[in-house]
Parts: structure tokens; sequence; C-alpha cells
């Protein structure tokens, strides 16, 4: 940890990230923690879905010569009074360490300390008393959470991992390399920042998602990390699925990818099998994929199955994906309300115009 507090230099905190370790997204309450020290700090923080956490249990133990209860609240109180904190404080401190540490011996649980990861360090952001009370309590072993912003995730990846991520995401001769993947740094044509956040995904917090044509999984893993409760992708090429299934299996996350003939007969059935329901279904540029027979028709059969909505995304003719085009596609599907999204930017070289975005709501 960095050296800029009491705690951190009186106590020594081990903690090895290994290649096992899962990359949920971050809860709520642990946000609210890393955002109210980032304003203290003064630091920029962006929006919840832009971080993972680790669960990780850490090694701790003293330094600086502190061995015994005794050599700790000298030490303590000295480098407490060193920060300029005053004697009434420094008691009262003391005071809520004794009392962690002795319900610590008669066996309570506290919730695990705040760590964020950046710049290959660890910052404290809570839990200095119950560090210190673990210690006075003979305890050597804390539980943490780290924070880690998912651009930072691929430092923790092994590069075995990310090379065999990397061979299938290259691979495919049909749409291979389409989108960037943020958590393992690979670029890709789809850039994340040109199309998150004009498409808002907090909408799928605690839901099931479907999407359809999730290519190499930019929008399942941002559902996922939006908080969804699970995330299902339908995609035609082999590889994004195991690149998906990979990936998912890798961080923690709660998606699944299924190959799927969107043109073949029994495609009903075959969603049925898996999915037969969802609360949002995830569409973005694939209506007008050349290769799809009865565009309309997948359209309806995706929203039949729709609890509550569908984020959709056009394609990029700016004679042909009109808004007009696309009104005209949703009057065909039942009990459903249509909301314009922002078309966000032109995402060059690889489009020449916007494309458009839909929020689908169903009827109540």
């Amino acid at each position: 940890m960095t050296n800029i507090g009491v705690s951190e230099s009186l106590v020594n905190l081990e903690l090895d990230c290994n290649t096992e370790d899962s990359m949920v997204p971050i809860d709520t309450k642990t946000y609210e923690a890393f955002r109210q020290f980032s304003h203290k700090t003064n630091a920029e923080i962006g929006k919840q879905s832009d971080y993972a956490m680790i669960n990780k249990a850490a090694h701790i133990g003293w330094c600086m010569g502190v061995n015994s209860s005794d050599r700790f609240i000298s030490a303590y109180s000295k480098r407490s009074s060193d920060m300029g904190r005053l004697a009434i404080e420094i008691s009262e401190r003391l005071k809520d360490i004794k009392k962690y540490a002795e319900s610590i011996q008669a066996g309570e649980q506290f919730p695990p300390i705040v760590l964020v990861y950046k710049e290959k360090l660890l910052f404290q952001i809570d839990g200095a008393r119950r560090i210190m009370a673990h210690l006075l309590a003979d305890r050597r072993i804390i539980d943490t959470i780290v924070v880690v912003h998912r651009r930072k995730i691929h430092e923790f990846i092994e590069s075995e991992f990310k090379a065999k991520i990397q061979k299938l995401h290259s691979t495919p001769k049909w749409f291979n390399d389409y989108q960037e993947i943020i958590e393992l740094k690979m670029s890709g044509k789809r850039a994340y920042k040109n199309r998150f956040p004009m498409l808002d995904f907090s909408i799928l917090r605690g839901k099931t998602v479907a999407e359809f044509g999730c290519s190499n999984g930019m929008a399942i893993l941002e559902a996922a990390y939006c908080g969804a409760k699970r995330v299902v992708g339908f995609e035609y090429v082999v590889e994004n699925v195991k690149m998906i299934n990979l990936i998912g299996k890798r961080l923690g996350l709660p998606i699944e990818a299924h190959h799927i003939d969107f043109n073949h007969e029994d495609f009903s059935e075959q969603l049925d099998g898996i999915l037969p329901e969802y609360d949002y279904a995830v569409y973005l540029s694939v209506h007008r994929t050349k290769e799809l027979k009865n565009r309309d028709g997948i359209v309806q059969i995706i929203w039949k199955r729709c609890k509550e909505g569908m984020i959709f995304e056009g394609h990029n003719h700016r004679h042909v994906d009109t808004d007009e085009y696309y009104q005209a596609l949703f009057a065909k599907l039942d009990n459903c309300s249509v909301q314009s999204l922002p078309r966000g930017v032109i995402d060059k070289p690889y489009d020449n115009w916007y494309r458009p975005k839909y929020l689908l709501k169903r009827d109540k």
C-alpha cells in the first residue's frame, strides 16, 4: 500500500492477485465508498459500470518495529501526533481499534476493507482501524475488495490467456477484430467510446438480457458490468461464441454465448430451448446484415420473448437507415412504444453515417 497515512506506516499488507481471481461488477456500496474517497482527494471518477472488483484475502503484519500492543499504541500515538491530530482524537481512535479487536476475538465478522488499484499501487480508502484491530486480535489474514478500472483488468490477466483470445479475435473471416475488448486491451473496428455511453445500459441492472448477433461480446460485457443478472448471447460465428464463454469464465461474470443460425427454419425453437424469455433484448447493427433472409421476422421473434423492452441500433447508410425505415419496422411489433436515442458519432473510417438507436418498451 502507499505510505500516506497512519495505518499504512504501521502495517504491511500483501496481496497476491493471481490468474484465478474473478473481476466482477463493483457493487453499489463499494462504489459509493470509492466515490466518496475520490471526492475527498479531488480525483476524477467514472460511472459505476467502469469498474470491477476483486474479492481477495490479504496477509497483514506490523512494521516499523511494532510487535506488541504496547508498542502499537505508542507508535500510533506518535505517528498521529506527527500528522497534527489532537490527543483527544487519537484517544478516540485507539478506543475504536481496541473495541474492534475485542469483537474480532469474540468471533464477529467485519466487512472487507476497500483498496483501489491505480498505476500498479494499492490505495486504501477505508478499513484502517479494522486492519489494526485484526493485528491486535492476532489475526494475520483480512478480507479485501480491490477496485479496478475495467481498462486496467488486462494487467491482471496472464499472457497465455490473452494470446488465446487474440487468436480467436482475429481468426474469423467474417467480422474479425470487429469490436474492441477493453478488458483485455484489444482493439477493434467498433470502438467502445463510440458506442457507449450513447447506449445507456444502466436499465439492465438486475435483469436477464439476451443479445442477438453479439459478435465478440462488447455489449455483453457492458451489460454484465452494468449489473445485469444474466446475459446470454446468440451468435453465428463459432470463434466469437468460444471467446465470450472463455472471457466470462475467466472474469467470473454471469455471461454465456450460444451458436445459432438466424436463417434456420427452427430459429424460434432453438431460442426457446436456450432462453424462452428475457427482460431485455439487445440488437445492435444486425438488422440489415446482408446474410439475413427474414429480417423483420427475426425482430418479431426476438420481440415476442421480451418482457420489458429492446435496445436497438440500426446501420449506417444515410439513404436507407432513416427514421422512417425503422419506424415502419417497429410498427409491426405488438404493444411497442419507441423512444429515439442519441445517434452518437460517426465511427470513421468504418461508418459513413450515424447509426440510429432506439429504446423499445413493451406497453403494459
